[in-house]
């Protein structure tokens, strides 16, 4: 039996707490016996107690009570005593990886869900962000990135050796999807009227996902689309984030009325992919956003930015339509394409389930990092009699 123990700094919102509830649920119960350490009392704690899983909160919610809290998350190791530590994000990462050496675990794991380096936008950040990567990515054993836009950043930046890079794409199963009955109720809950065409948005509304330049999209969306058509279209904003204020009074300034739809966070963004006829995704960048392979697995298109995280899962043309970052024109006409042509939309969803049952089952995501913890284990873990 390998014990292992993830850290996560928030379990609120995001991708990340996604990513470590399917590895609570993928990894074999008889082989791996698994604890969660947590920054806050969010979903997926809450989850963890639910299920039996032992878990520990630590202030390390924000980068001030994280440092903060060093002490607090040493302890936790040490009371775990993990084989193996997994650190998932960029701000649990350094962390993570400092308290792991100081508790005396054998061997740590940094999942880089999303990598501090695409927002260095001032020299603060630059600085901040390159101590937050160099961190975990000199103290942990293995680096696993989740696209390749990801795994070449970090080869010719040269913060990790690349015998300690790996790259494990996010996965899904095609067939956890959200029942017929639950989205008939969202629909009806939301007064969704037949005959019109819903686009939607899954994600947190901060500074990466830029829904100000999707509302931009939408705009031009609207205007292009044929006839009266666009009338009946609209967009659904399901998320909530520092910029939420900021991104309604853009959609004011626009002018685009009753055409967009702001919901907040929902508990089930999957029911809202699977109720619409296409997700939209604006991101400047991702690690590997799980969001379009949701989508494919429910069978809708995907019109997105070119961005790393995004292009190793969507098919342009095939399972949907990429534009090329910033081009708000083009991801508005894609957006009108596909709204205004069922068919298509319904070729790109199936072959959109098609591409994620055979490139990113959650079954070959998770055989991938039981054969990286097994590997790191078994080298300090002596054999068994």
């Amino acid at each position: 039996m390998f014990r292992l123990a993830h850290f996560i700094h928030s379990d609120v919102a995001g991708g990340g707490p996604k990513v470590v509830r399917q590895l609570l649920e993928g990894l074999d119960a008889g082989e791996f016996e698994q604890s969660l350490v947590h920054g806050g009392n969010g979903w997926l704690s809450k989850w963890c107690r639910e299920k039996g899983i032992e878990e520990i909160m630590v202030p390390t919610v924000s980068v001030v009570s994280g440092v903060l809290g060093l002490g607090a998350l040493v302890s936790a190791f040490r009371r775990l005593r993990p084989d193996v530590v997994v650190l998932h994000g960029q701000w649990a990462a350094p962390l993570g990886a400092w308290a792991a050496r100081r508790a005396g675990v054998p061997h740590a794991i940094y999942i880089a869900h999303c990598p501090a380096f695409y927002h260095s936008t001032t020299l603060f950040r630059a600085i901040r962000n390159y101590i937050a990567e160099k961190i975990p990515c000199s103290l942990c054993d293995r680096v696993v990135t989740l696209s390749d836009g990801n795994y070449y950043n970090y080869l010719y930046r040269g913060w990790a050796p690349e015998k300690h890079l790996v790259e494990i794409h996010n996965g899904v199963d095609p067939d956890d999807v959200p029942s017929a009955e639950g989205v008939d109720r969202l629909k009806e809950n939301f007064q969704w009227r037949n005959g019109t065409k819903n686009a939607v948005f899954v994600g947190r509304v901060d500074d990466q996902k830029r829904v100000d330049w999707l509302l931009e999209a939408w705009q031009s969306a609207i205007r292009s689309g044929p006839g009266s058509q666009p009338k009946s279209w609209h967009l659904w904003i399901v998320g909530d984030g520092e910029e939420r204020g900021f991104v309604e009074r853009h959609a004011t300034g626009l002018a685009l009325g009753d055409s967009v739809h702001f919901v907040g966070s929902q508990p089930d963004g999957m029911a809202w992919i699977a109720a619409a006829d296409l997700l939209v995704l604006s991101s400047l960048y991702e690690g590997h956003a799980l969001v379009p392979l949701e989508a494919m697995a429910c069978g809708k298109p995907v019109v997105a930015f070119a961005t790393d995280g995004v292009s190793d899962s969507v098919a342009d043309g095939e399972t949907g339509l990429l534009a090329q970052l910033g081009d708000t024109q083009a991801l508005g006409n894609s957006i009108a394409r596909l709204l205004a042509n069922p068919e298509e939309s319904r070729r790109m969803g199936i072959a959109g389930r098609e591409r994620v049952a055979a490139r990113f089952p959650i079954a070959k995501t998770m055989a991938r990092y039981a054969d990286l913890v097994r590997g790191l284990a078994r080298s300090t873990k002596p054999p068994k009699p």
